[in-house]
């Protein structure tokens, strides 16, 4: 089969002759191409050649256009199906060894569900993100499209499944943790410059599955700011110095060192530092546990009656409380506006000392801010910031509440 000197319509004519499609080439060039081609074809041998109309033989002859390698399956060389193979195998030999971790995880074996979910899951953080991440990466491993069809890959795609709901309804339920019980301070150094103080204190007195305890936040109340700053979450963590895996039941203690919260000076200057520790998790921040620590370590703490008495002392006030002067004969009690001002201070000594619960806040806060800001001062606490933070920090020295 000759296709020299022939034209685009007699070379169209041959190939179509021979049971191959040419509507593919274009130029004259491509149809000689695929011509000489097919001439090679029946020079071969009978038992090395195919039939001119086999798939196999047309593929082989369009091949040898360009035009005709974009609109036909380039096929894989014997090294590329090795690798093909090898990467299939692989893959389902992966997805064995995932199943086999899986199959012993017993769901009856772990106290809760959502224990048994995450163990299965294999994820370290217990949060919705790391649940769906840790769920794709199983999937991506035991999916069947991939994995194949082994019984046990199948098995273990189910349970990753239901793996993932148990966790995520725990989460959707879960609550706030409670605040700390018993937290107390031992001094270890009384040096000013390296006081130290360890903190102790115990787990909420009853941690459920649905208000689980994650981590712990530590903070100080800091006169610069007039409110409390954390410097310290614990979580369960590898420790490079103990060379093992620290459990939240370990995380009941914190070493409060001067040296090191040099970035918090004010808390330093006072008579008594005041901490907080509070309980969390993904749900939220449980109510803080607070304690005040007499940084004069020989100073023992003052008791409350005696605070409010000194009240009127520091506001330089001259009541029955203060140390009178000298008596000018006559009657005359003194001039009438100064009586009114110590009649006004008393009642405000009084009514601070009588008012209790929502009935004493709602009394502060009708108080002016110099009045709240002069009484914190007078018993050691911060009288910094706005009012509202003002009547929070009295509302706890009056009844031990929460510091807002």
């Amino acid at each position: 089969m000759l296709a020299k000197g022939r034209s685009i319509k007699e070379l169209k004519a041959m190939l179509q002759a021979a049971g191959l499609d040419a509507s593919a080439c274009v130029e004259k060039s491509e149809l000689e191409t695929v011509c000489r081609r097919l001439t090679l074809v029946h020079s071969r041998p009978l038992e090395a050649s195919a039939t001119p109309a086999s798939p196999q033989l047309a593929a082989g002859l369009m091949a040898a256009t360009p035009m005709a390698k974009s609109k036909t399956t380039i096929s894989h060389s014997p090294m590329t199906e090795v690798h093909t193979r090898q990467e299939a195998a692989d893959r389902e030999a992966e997805a064995r060894r995932e199943a086999k971790r899986i199959a012993p995880l017993v769901q009856g074996r772990f106290p809760t569900p959502a224990d048994w979910g995450f163990a299965v899951l294999d994820v370290a953080s217990r949060d919705v993100a790391s649940v769906q991440r840790g769920y794709r990466t199983l999937m991506r491993k035991l999916h069947p499209d991939k994995a194949g069809s082994d019984p046990s890959v199948v098995e273990a795609a189910e349970i990753i499944r239901k793996a993932r709901d148990a966790c995520e309804r725990s989460l959707s339920r879960q609550e706030r943790p409670d605040a700390p019980r018993n937290l107390r301070s031992v001094v270890l150094c009384a040096t000013p410059g390296k006081r130290k103080f360890r903190l102790d204190w115990a787990a909420p007195i009853e941690e459920q599955d649905a208000a689980p305890v994650r981590r712990y936040v530590v903070a100080a109340i800091d006169p610069a700011y007039g409110r409390a700053l954390t410097f310290a979450v614990l979580e369960p963590d590898y420790s490079e110095e103990l060379r093992r895996f620290v459990s939240l039941d370990e995380l009941t203690s914190y070493v409060l060192a001067e040296e090191e919260l040099q970035k918090m000076p004010s808390v330093w200057r006072q008579a008594y530092a005041t901490v907080q520790v509070a309980a969390a998790n993904e749900a939220g921040q449980s109510g803080w546990s607070v304690l005040r620590i007499p940084l004069d370590v020989g100073a023992k703490p003052v008791p409350l009656l005696e605070r409010l008495g000194c009240f009127a002392v520091n506001l330089g006030l001259r009541t029955a409380t203060t140390s009178p002067g000298p008596k000018t004969p006559g009657p005359s009690p003194g001039p009438k506006v100064e009586q009114r001002e110590e009649s006004e201070d008393d009642v405000f000594l009084h009514e601070l000392q009588k008012r209790r619960g929502p009935e004493l806040r709602t009394w502060l806060e009708r108080q002016r801010k110099v009045e709240l800001a002069a009484w914190l001062r007078s018993v050691r606490w911060p009288a910094a910031g706005a009012k509202p933070d003002l009547v929070a920090r009295i509302m706890y020295v009056r009844e031990g509440g929460p510091v807002a």
